[in-house]
């Protein structure tokens, strides 16, 4: 079905363009001048990407008009929404788009003008319902809501199709983000940080290529800093630049390395060898370092793989900790969300009541039960294939079931 109504649309699919062409944007001065700083922090290539996605948003309460505000601002091609629940007076507490006049329209509905207002750019839809022809359409797709089941169901159906599957949702004082990006997802930069660059002390042209950077006691008065690289298939790659000496010495070494280190079509692989030394390789084909350069970083493009949504639901993957002060606090909080979930299985997709003392000791008997069952799955599996605690924390449960009802602004 596809309607079209005072520029609100309706649509089962989006036909978005599938590439754009990086020297055509950058020939746009007012698209140069609207994403200048975005262009600055991302690079031409990613913002050339986006700029073609269609992005589907499903649930338009806080969290979700919120996430809607802030990919529309990015500036991909469209996004469209889907929330038909209509507007009630709870949703204005949240929801900073909701005006007395949109009560009783559908979420996604009286959202819409002001998301669109934000970026002329981006073409914003409304959708009555998801669809498999909608999630094909796009190139990822955010659900702010929903249940174990739904969720499950839909990330399968986004893997299926190729289309990115970002599940997050703000539970009270507490919220995850869960993110798919299928089995073969190239990765140009895990990190965003910027390439370590050094300034060069010495260089061996020998069988093992040992690269030393200045530190503290070679630099004197200037103090040196180690190189900073992690030496793996997607970091550990490296360039010189204004490096003295170090000549091809014959032919074979003139079609390895080029004329001299400088010039090498291609980077080189680094290995660790001490926060101010690294090893390269054979550099035997060249002529003695003479001094002064520069070793530059450069970053490989590597295919990650994600895992289901169903997998990670019985067995979380392992995350980086942030707060040294709750080590496992992780944990009690997967099983609480579970918890959270299964009352909502039991109660036609209803969150416990805020504050609900009957309810809250319903899910905690709930993850109870959830996390005996992960015990008895890795104990007779011998490994562990589920995800469970010695001694569940039934504060943290009780604190996330009282308050999974409760939408703060974010």
């Amino acid at each position: 079905m596809a309607e079209e109504a005072k520029g609100d649309v309706a649509s089962e699919t989006v036909a978005a363009p599938e590439s754009m062409n990086i020297e055509d944007l950058m020939k746009d001065p007012a698209f140069m001048d609207l994403f200048s700083r975005q262009i600055a922090t991302f690079g031409m290539q990613s913002m050339a990407k986006l700029v073609t996605m269609h992005v589907v948003i499903v649930g338009l309460k806080g969290l979700g008009v919120e996430v809607a505000k802030n990919v529309i601002l990015a500036g991909p091609f469209a996004v469209t929404l889907v929330d038909k629940e209509p507007a009630a007076p709870k949703h204005q507490g949240a929801n900073f788009y909701v005006k007395d006049s949109d009560l009783g329209t559908p979420l996604a509905a009286a959202c819409r003008g002001e998301l669109q207002s934000l970026n002329d750019r981006c073409k914003v839809f409304v959708a009555d319902e998801l669809s498999e022809k909608l999630v094909e359409s796009a190139r990822c797709i955010v659900f702010t809501e929903g249940t174990r089941a739904e969720l499950v169901k839909w990330n399968k159906i986004a893997r299926k199709h190729n289309c990115a599957f970002v599940s997050t949702n703000a539970w009270g004082f507490s919220g995850s983000v869960f993110t798919d990006f299928g089995d073969k997802h190239t990765m140009f930069d895990s990190d965003g940080l910027a390439p370590s660059q050094c300034r060069i002390t010495h260089i061996s042209n020998d069988e093992k290529g040992l690269v030393r950077v200045l530190s503290a006691a070679e630099g004197g008065t200037t103090v040196g800093k180690p190189h900073k690289i992690e030496c793996n298939d997607h970091t550990g790659w490296v360039r010189f630049a204004e490096v003295e000496g170090m000549h091809a010495k014959d032919e074979a070494a003139y079609r390895k390395y080029g004329l001299n280190i400088n010039e090498t079509s291609e980077p080189f692989r680094c290995e660790y060898v001490d926060p101010h030394t690294i090893k390269v390789g054979d550099l035997s084909g060249l002529s003695e370092y003479r001094g002064g350069g520069l070793l530059i970083q450069v970053k490989r493009p590597v295919d990650k793989s994600y895992s289901p949504l169903s997998a990670c639901l019985l067995n979380k993957p392992e995350q980086e900790l942030t707060d040294f002060t709750k080590f496992y606090r992780d944990l009690h909080l997967h099983i609480a969300y579970q918890g959270v979930y299964s009352y909502m299985e039991a109660h036609e997709g209803a969150f416990p009541p805020a504050n609900d003392d009957a309810a809250a000791a319903e899910v905690l008997k709930l993850a109870k039960a959830i996390n005996e069952s992960a015990k008895v799955m890795n104990a007779s599996c011998g490994a562990t294939v589920a995800t469970c605690v010695d001694d569940l924390d039934e504060e943290v449960v009780l604190r996330v079931a009282r308050h999974a009802a409760v939408e703060l602004q974010p």
